[in-house]
Formats: structure tokens, sequence, C-alpha cells
């Protein structure tokens, strides 16, 4: 049901371009002065959500005020300036990757949803680095532990860092395979979104 349900105004149902069904009304804004569509009701209420959204090894952060944003992963900038559904490409070179060359860089609240190896429950965090770091295309992993305090964990190791977004709702890890030197440089201008961790030896 639309936000403004009930109310007499011209409205529009819109598929929009990243594969969102959109209902919007036309109505007065006091800031502009003139008639506006705005949106009264969407399919997907977190844009976030949507597949492939914000493209390949980025992440995606939802903002009421200002909808959707889309980000590079540390150590990756923007493939194409026009379009993030292109996602993001690496700063670094990526052959050859050496286990013993490869640190990973903690991301807290995010999540990355499929493109897993498989699930390994059970796992420890020490295990899961040292699967990643055993799997030559392994990109980084997700990581959950202890859920509801029943001491469950479970390991996902990624080949493909898709459909990642941040909320303070989401009680999982992800971690960063980085080469060693990129990881150096992203530490150096780290955000506060993002915390260091040690580099395990498999």
């Amino acid at each position: 049901m639309s936000a403004d349900y009930g109310i007499e105004l011209h409205r529009k149902l819109t598929l929009s371009y990243d594969g969102n069904i959109r209902l919007y009304s036309r109505g007065w804004s006091e800031e502009e002065q003139t008639q506006t569509w705005v949106v009264s009701w969407q399919a997907i209420q977190n844009p976030c959500t949507i597949h492939g959204v914000c493209g390949a090894n980025s992440l995606c952060k939802y903002v009421a005020s200002s909808h959707r944003k889309c980000t590079c992963l540390p150590g990756y900038k923007m493939k194409n300036r026009t379009d993030w559904s292109y996602g993001c490409e690496p700063k670094f070179d990526l052959l050859p990757r050496n286990k013993n060359e490869s640190a990973f860089l903690l991301l807290s609240h995010v999540e990355f949803y499929g493109y897993d190896f498989g699930s390994f429950p059970g796992y420890t965090l020490d295990q899961c680095t040292v699967l990643c770091l055993r799997l030559h295309n392994c990109e980084g992993f997700q990581y959950y532990g202890f859920d509801n305090g029943k001491g469950f964990t479970s390991c996902f190791p990624k080949t493909l860092l898709l459909n990642g977004h941040r909320s303070p709702d989401f009680k999982g890890v992800a971690y960063l395979r980085l080469p060693k030197s990129a990881y150096i440089v992203c530490f150096v201008g780290l955000s506060s979104l993002f915390h260091h961790v040690a580099f395990v030896e498999p």
C-alpha cells in the first residue's frame, strides 16, 4: 500500500532500471515550488538488496534520505565512472596469487550474498582463513560466529564479492583477501567503517 493511499493524486507504476517496481505519486513540492513525482511505494524496500545493483567488489549502503550509495571495496576502483553495475576492479596485480603474500581486511556488518565455494559449519575463524588461503580463487569469506549464544559458527569462502551491503543489523562479518602490499596501503587510508585484522599464516 502506498504511503499516501486514499489521497486523490496522479500516480504511475514503473519498472526501474535496477529491476525494482516503484509507485510514484505526483504532488506539490515546497522545496522545488512545483509539481513533482515522489516514490510512495516500492516492491523491494531496501534497494541495496537488489541483485548486482552496485556490481562486483563494491558495497551498497542505504540511507533513507539519500537512497542508495555505492562505494568500492578498499584496494579497488570504479570500473566505469558512469555505471555502477560494472562494479569495481582491483588497483593491484591479481597474478600470481600466493597464499603467503595474502592478508585479510575485516569488514564489520558487511554481507556478500551468494557465490560461495560452500558452507563450512563449525569452522573457527583461523580454519576459515586457512581454507580461503588454500583456494586460489577465494576472494574473501563470510563468517558467522556464536549465533544467539548457541556457539554456532559458519564459514562461507567467496568466489565473487557481489551483492555487498553494510547494515548495522547484520551480525556476521566479511574478510576481504588482499595482497599484503595492497593491504598496507588500504590500512594507511582506512576509514572508520573498516577494522584491521592480523594476517594468519596457513
